[in-house]
C-alpha cells in the first residue's frame, strides 16, 4: 500500500511547509503515520517576527495493525498556496480528529490519509465520514495603537510608562520627566523640545523604586525616589549628568540596596538594586514630596510633608546645610534669583534669605488645591500653579503674588459636559495629580493626569501640542456596532479609518470624551482596571455601557450625545455579558457534568430608553466531563465568561483555566443542543497551533485564557498567560497570544509577541497583560483592539487580513476507502 510520510518544516519567516513523499510499502503491521510540528507564531508585521518554538510530534496512540485497516486516503487540489488545517467528521459535523493545523501547500493535487482514529487514538467504527481541508492566506498585521503621540510606535524612543508623568523639568531645550513606579522599566526619561514626541531614558530601569519628582540645573539632573513596590519602603535622592545621563554619586551620599536575595540564594543584591552615594535617605514610608535645585545658587531642596519640613543639601556634595519649617510642605520651584517657592496647604509661600535665616516673603492664598508651582527661568514675576479642586486651572502671579492671567474653563470638567479640549484641564479628583515647567519663551507644559496627556501652550495661552500616552490599562473596548468609537477605561476616541494609523499623528483618532466626569470616587481614574467594560449602540440609536458598580455588581449606564453618563439603575449579577444584538448571557455552575448557559433576549426599552430584557431562555447545555472547555471560573478578562454565537449558529465555550482541566480547551456547540460539536484547542505547550499552556507542564503560570469572540465564523480567543514559562527560552513572562479558529474546530492562525521574546522596548505586537480585547468590523476590514499594561502606552490595533477569504474543501466517504475533497465557501 502507499503510506504517506509528512514532515513538517520552517522556512525563513517562520512559514510552516509541509513535504510530502508517497512510499510505496507493503501493508503490515509497520504501516503508520507521522506528523511532526515544528511550530511558531508568525507577525505579519516584519518588525514582530517570533522565533520557531520546540517540536512536537504528533503519533497515534492505537496499535499499527488496527491503523492500517483503517486507513482513510483522501484527495485535495489547491490553485495556488494555501495554509491549511484539516479534520475528519461524523457526517453530521462533529469533530472527530483534528489531522493537521496550519500547515502550507503549494498548488497542485495532494493526497494525504487519515488513520481512522478519533483525537483520543480510538479507532472509529465503520461508516461514513467526511474529511474537511480548511485552506486561507491569512495574515495578521500589527497597526499600532491608539492614545499615544509618539514619533515612532517601536523602539526606545516610545513615550509610555505604567503611570502617567509625575513630575516635569526644563532647562534649555531639555524637558526631563519622571513617571513614578515603572514595573521593571526606568521610571526618568528626558526629550528635546524641538522632537518632544521621542524620548530619551535617563535612569536605569528598576523593578521597585518610584521616582516621583525631578530637577535639574542644567548640569545634573536630580531624582527623588519614593518607596515603590514589593517590600521597598525606601526614599532618597540621587543625580545624573545631564551632558550623557550618566549616574552622579554625591560625596558625603551613602550607598543603599534595596532589596536582597535571601540567603539561600547568597543574599546578594538585586539586579539594578544598588544605588550608590544617595542623600536623604529615609527607610520608612512616605518619601519625599517635592524637590527643587537652584540654578545659580548651591541648593538643593526637599520637602516632606510628614515631617514639616523642607530640608536644604548642598548639590555637588549632597551635605545638609539647613531646613526650613513649614506646614505640610509639597512641591517646590527656584526662581532664577535663589528665592525659593513651595505649597503648603491651599497656599504658596515665597521664602528668601536661604543661606542665613530663611523668611516668608510672599503669602499667595486662596487655592482651591495646589498641586504644582513652576517660575520662568529667566523672570522671577512669572509663577505659574496647577490648581485642581473647584479650580482645575493653571494661574500666574507676579513675585508679590498679584494675579496675572489664567489658563483653562473653571472648574474643568465639572460643567456636566465629558468632551474633552484642549481648553479643560482635569488633575482628577481626591489624590489629584499635576506637574508643570515653564519654558524660556514663555511656553508652559501642564500635565491634564486625567485625560493622560500633557499640553504644550503659548506664552500667549493658546494651545501648540501635546504628548499623550496611555498608563497601564486593563480595560479597551470598541462599540459593538459602531467601531469609529474606541474605549481605554474612561477616555473615547473617535476613530477615523480612511486614515492610515500612523506614529507621531493624531489624524486618524482623536480623543473626544473622559466618561469619569460625573462620576463619583472611586470610578475616574482613566487607567488600571476601571472603566467601561462593553459599549454598544442600540437598536434604538442610543449607545449604552457597562461599569463597575458601588456593590461589585455591574451597572447599566447610557453615553448620551450630550452630558455626564447615565445611570439607568440597572444592575447585572451573575456573571453577565452583553453582546451587540443587545442580549445577555451566562453560565451556571455544572451540576451532574451539564453547565447551563443561558440568553436573556432584548426585548425593547423603557419610558426612560432603558434596555429591558425578556425571559432567559437555554443558549446551550455544555456537557461538563474531564476534558471538556466548559466555563470553570477561572478569570476570563473584564468582560466575564462569554459564549459568543457564530453566523452558523455554534455557541462558542472558553475554559480559561490553567489548572484543572489537561484536555480542550475551546468548544463549539450547536444553539440549543447538550453535545459537543467539536473541541480545540488542545492542553500542551504554546507551539503557535493553538495549543493552550497549562500547569501540567508550567508550574510559573498563574492565568490562561481570558476572553472569546466570534465574527461571522471567525472565532478568536486571547490567551494573556500571565507568568507563563516560554518552553523555547526558559523565560517567564506574558504570553500575549490570540488563537483564531474556524467554527468547524480547524485552526487559522495565532499571534501576538510574548514578553519573554522582547528584543527591543516597545516592541512591535508585544503588549501586557492583554486581556480586554474587542473583534470588530470597519470598512470591511477585521480589527482586534485589546488592551495594554504599559509597554506600548496604547490601545493596540491588528487587521486580520484574508479573514472572508478562509474557504474548506470536503468530501464525505465510507471509513478506509478513498475521499475526494471539493472546494465550498465556508
Amino acid at each position: 500500500m502507499t503510506v504517506l510520510v509528512f514532515s513538517w518544516a520552517y522556512n525563513v519567516g517562520n512559514t510552516a511547509t509541509m513535504a510530502s513523499t508517497s512510499q510505496t510499502t507493503a501493508t503490515s503491521a509497520t504501516s503508520h503515520v507521522t506528523a511532526t510540528l515544528a511550530a511558531s507564531t508568525p507577525i505579519s508585521n516584519s518588525k514582530a517576527t517570533l522565533s520557531p518554538l520546540p517540536i512536537r510530534t504528533l503519533k497515534p496512540t492505537t496499535t499499527p495493525s488496527v491503523l492500517a485497516k483503517a486507513l482513510t486516503q483522501f484527495v485535495f487540489t489547491i490553485d495556488q498556496p494555501y495554509t491549511t488545517s484539516a479534520g475528519a467528521y461524523r457526517t453530521d459535523g462533529t469533530l472527530v480528529k483534528t489531522l493537521w493545523r496550519k500547515v502550507s501547500y503549494p498548488a497542485g493535487t495532494h493526497t494525504a490519509t487519515w488513520d481512522g482514529t478519533d483525537d483520543n487514538g480510538i479507532a472509529m467504527p465503520p461508516g461514513k465520514y467526511k474529511i474537511r481541508v480548511l485552506h486561507h492566506n491569512v495574515k495578521y498585521l500589527w497597526e499600532g495603537v491608539i492614545g499615544n503621540t509618539s514619533k515612532s510606535f517601536t523602539g526606545p524612543t516610545v513615550h509610555h510608562a505604567f503611570l502617567p508623568i509625575q513630575s516635569l523639568t526644563i532647562d534649555g531645550p531639555n524637558i526631563f520627566y519622571a513617571v513614578g513606579y515603572n514595573e521593571k522599566q526606568s521610571g526618568g526619561h528626558r526629550f528635546n523640545t524641538n522632537n518632544p514626541q521621542s524620548k530619551t531614558t535617563v535612569l536605569k530601569s528598576d523593578p521597585f523604586t518610584s521616582f516621583n519628582h525631578v530637577a535639574t540645573d542644567g548640569v545634573y539632573t536630580y531624582w527623588a525616589a519614593a518607596a515603590g513596590c514589593c517590600n521597598s519602603n525606601t526614599s532618597f535622592v540621587t543625580a545624573t549628568k545631564v551632558s550623557d545621563n550618566t549616574p552622579v554619586s554625591f560625596p558625603t551620599g551613602q550607598d543603599i540596596c534595596l532589596n536582597r536575595f535571601s540567603e539561600q540564594y547568597g543574599g546578594g543584591c538585586y539586579p539594578d538594586q544598588s544605588w550608590s552615594g544617595v542623600i536623604d535617605v529615609s527607610f520608612t514610608v512616605p518619601g519625599a514630596t517635592g524637590l527643587a535645585v537652584q540654578k545659580n545658587g548651591n541648593i538643593l531642596a526637599v520637602s516632606h510633608s510628614s515631617r514639616n519640613q523642607v530640608l536644604l543639601f548642598d548639590k555637588r556634595t549632597g551635605d545638609q546645610i539647613g531646613s526650613i519649617s513649614v506646614i505640610s510642605p509639597q512641591k517646590l520651584a527656584f526662581a532664577p534669583n535663589g528665592a525659593l517657592w513651595a505649597i503648603s496647604g491651599k497656599s504658596v509661600l515665597r521664602y528668601t534669605n536661604l543661606s542665613s535665616i530663611p523668611s516668608v516673603a510672599t503669602t499667595i492664598a486662596g487655592f482651591s488645591n495646589p498641586l504644582d508651582i513652576a517660575v520662568h527661568p529667566a523672570n522671577n514675576d512669572l509663577i505659574l500653579v496647577a490648581d485642581g479642586g473647584e479650580s482645575q486651572q493653571v494661574k500666574a502671579f507676579d513675585r508679590s503674588g498679584s494675579k496675572l492671567w489664567m489658563y483653562g474653563q473653571a472648574g474643568g470638567y465639572n460643567n456636566g459636559e465629558p468632551s474633552v479640549t484642549t481648553e479643560k484641564l482635569w488633575f482628577g479628583r481626591g489624590d489629584e495629580k499635576s506637574s508643570i515647567a515653564v519654558q524660556s519663551d514663555g511656553s508652559f507644559w501642564i500635565n491634564d493626569y486625567q485625560n493622560n496627556r500633557v499640553l504644550h501652550i503659548s506664552a500667549s495661552r493658546t494651545y501648540l501640542e501635546q504628548i499623550a500616552y496611555q498608563p497601564h490599562s486593563y480595560l479597551a473596548t470598541v462599540d459593538l456596532n459602531n467601531a469609529n468609537r474606541v474605549f481605554s477605561n474612561f477616555l473615547e476616541f473617535k476613530i477615523d479609518y480612511s486614515r492610515y494609523l500612523k506614529a507621531g499623528s493624531t489624524r486618524s483618532w482623536v480623543l473626544v470624551k473622559n466618561w469619569a466626569a460625573g462620576l463619583p470616587n472611586p470610578q475616574y481614574p482613566s487607567s488600571s482596571f476601571d472603566g467601561l467594560r462593553t459599549v454598544v449602540t442600540l437598536s434604538n440609536g442610543r449607545t449604552y455601557g457597562l461599569i463597575s458598580a458601588d456593590d461589585s455588581s455591574i451597572a447599566v449606564v447610557e453615553l448620551p450625545k450630550t452630558g455626564y453618563l447615565r445611570r439607568t439603575g440597572i444592575k447585572l449579577t451573575g456573571d453577565k455579558v452583553l453582546y451587540k444584538n443587545g442580549e445577555l448571557s451566562s453560565a451556571s455552575s455544572p451540576s451532574e457534568g451539564v453547565q447551563i448557559v443561558k440568553k436573556l433576549p432584548l426585548k425593547g426599552f423603557d419610558s426612560l430608553g432603558n434596555p429591558q430584557w425578556g425571559a432567559e431562555t437555554i443558549l446551550a447545555s455544555l456537557p461538563a466531563k474531564v476534558g471538556d472547555p466548559y466555563y470553570r471560573g477561572a478569570f476570563s478578562g473584564m468582560s466575564g465568561p462569554r459564549f459568543p454565537v457564530t453566523s452558523s449558529g455554534v455557541a462558542i465555550s472558553l475554559d480559561q483555566s490553567v489548572r484543572g482541566n489537561t484536555g480542550f480547551h475551546l468548544g463549539g456547540i450547536k444553539e440549543g443542543s447538550d453535545r459537543w460539536l467539536w473541541k480545540a484547542s488542545p492542553t500542551g505547550p504554546l507551539d503557535g497551533l493553538g495549543t493552550f499552556q497549562t500547569q501540567e507542564i508550567d508550574n510559573t503560570i498563574n492565568y490562561g485564557g481570558n476572553q472569546v469572540w466570534v465574527d461571522g465564523r471567525n472565532v478568536v480567543y486571547g490567551f494573556h498567560g500571565e507568568f507563563f514559562t516560554d518552553q523555547l527560552n526558559g523565560g517567564v513572562g506574558q504570553a500575549n497570544q490570540f488563537m483564531h479558529f474556524h467554527d468547524d474546530g480547524l485552526f487559522v492562525g495565532q499571534f501576538g509577541v510574548p514578553s519573554t521574546r522582547a528584543t527591543e522596548e516597545a516592541q512591535a505586537g508585544l503588549g501586557g497583560n492583554s486581556f480586554s480585547f474587542t473583534l470588530v468590523r470597519a470598512r470591511k476590514n477585521l480589527y482586534l483592539y485589546h488592551n495594554d499594561e504599559s509597554s506600548h502606552g496604547g490601545v493596540h490595533r491588528w487587521q486580520i487580513q484574508g479573514a472572508d477569504s478562509i474557504q474548506e474543501m470536503s468530501g464525505t466517504g465510507m471509513l478506509g476507502e478513498k475521499i475526494n475533497l471539493y472546494r465550498g465557501s465556508s
